[in-house]
């Protein structure tokens, strides 16, 4: 009788994912295309905004920030969901362990990002509300814009680091070289009872994905009623120069309305499958996993999608951004030609220093042939000696 202390045949068996063909082609074909985009997009959108300080300073701070937090999504996505599939497509064990390695740390900084971004939106959306509602009210809201745009971001980090510490990665000695070598698991924190109910599915669902979602569609419900309602009287009552600035802001509440849509676009999914999870996570589980399965993949789609329109609705909606960004993209094409045009004012300014200067002395020479308007432009001294040779001639001709 021997002793076997191999494993069961069964113990390193690799279930292939459902669906994996369909979803390869819809994560990493087609996700990892918008997710480049939307890096590519929304680095060059921050870097435009965060250049000039009345950017910083007025309400295109929240879609500066928001550009920068869209940078971390779309650039998680790919080493997070397109590589996820891609090594259960090639069935490649170094993909699998890089993808262990990273995994914790970077789905917690990708949901911080997006959580951010949430109340990012939900914040620059209440600005807006208050501005078209009550813009009696909005200097206070501009005076605390940072502070609004740093607790958005904070509340942002507190729902979400918890996610750090919800995973335990397994390590499977005996299964070591194949595809079942590390296995994922829930953590005991997230598996205790009053964590998940309380913290995971009632205060961080409702606070994250809910109340964000059901308060930017009531609020910009409200602004779209407001703007109908006055849009007649911008050029019909206001003078000119307030109909601009008016009109100006109309095309910033617009902008904001077309990113708030596409927020909400890309979140009613998300919001029904989370409702469903409330109701009937059997349900959902078993007799729709297909509509599951893909759900999180297409959820996950569509937050990209929402973060690479913003600079495409931003150029379509504020004229005064699509300029600027017509000038920023010339000078990072032709990065010398700033300089040179910088080098002529410079010297135009130093020219017209010196004249200013020449101008100066000669008035305080007391220059007789300046005030005539003569064009005589010598130096004082010389047309002092000029003055006393004519008055040598002048005393010998009458000798």
């Amino acid at each position: 009788m021997t002793n076997d202390t191999s494993p069961p045949e069964d113990s390193c068996f690799y279930q292939t994912p459902r669906f994996l063909t369909e979803r390869f082609i819809l994560v990493t074909v087609v996700g990892t295309s918008i997710a480049i985009v939307g890096v590519i997009e929304n680095v060059f959108l921050f870097f435009m905004l965060a250049r000039k300080r009345d950017h910083r300073n007025s309400h295109l701070l929240y879609l500066m920030l928001l550009a920068f937090f869209d940078v971390f999504v779309s650039g998680a996505y790919i080493p997070l969901m397109s590589f996820s599939l891609l090594l259960d497509y090639v069935e490649s064990v170094v993909l699998l362990r890089a993808w262990f390695a990273y995994m914790v740390p970077m789905i917690t900084i990708s949901h911080i990002a997006m959580t951010s971004s949430s109340f990012l939106i939900l914040a620059a959306s209440f600005e807006r509300y208050i501005n078209t509602v009550m813009p009696n009210r909005m200097r206070c809201l501009k005076k605390y814009r940072r502070q609004i745009a740093g607790v958005a971001v904070v509340l942002g980090v507190i729902t979400k680091v918890s996610l750090a510490f919800e995973f335990n990665i397994t390590f499977n000695a005996e299964c070591v070289g194949t595809m079942s070598e590390y296995a994922l698991l829930l953590s005991p924190l997230a598996m205790d009872h009053h964590y998940n109910l309380v913290w995971r599915l009632w205060f961080r669902n409702i606070l994250t994905i809910l109340l964000p979602f059901f308060a930017l569609a009531f609020m910009n419900m409200r602004i779209v009623a407001v703007l109908q309602k006055t849009d007649f009287e911008l050029l019909t009552v206001q003078k000119l120069s307030e109909a601009q600035r008016k009109s100006r802001v109309r095309a910033a509440t617009r902008t904001l309305l077309l990113v708030v849509f596409m927020y909400l676009f890309s979140n009613v999914l998300n919001v029904i499958v989370t409702i469903w999870e409330y109701i009937d996570m059997n349900s959902l589980s078993i007799d729709f996993l297909p509509f599951y399965i893909f759900s999180v993949d297409i959820v996950s789609l569509l937050t990209i999608l929402a973060g690479a329109l913003r600079l495409p609705i931003y150029l379509t909606c504020q004229p005064h951004i699509r300029k600027e960004f017509a000038d920023y993209v010339k000078m990072k094409l032709h990065p010398r030609q700033p300089q040179v045009c910088q080098q002529r004012v410079q010297s135009r300014f130093i020219v017209a220093g010196r004249t200013a200067q020449k101008n100066v002395g000669d008035r305080l020479h007391g220059d007789p042939d300046k005030d005539r308007g003569g064009a005589d432009q010598a130096p004082p001294f010389r047309k002092h000696r000029n003055r006393v040779g004519s008055l040598v001639r002048l005393l010998r001709k009458h000798q």
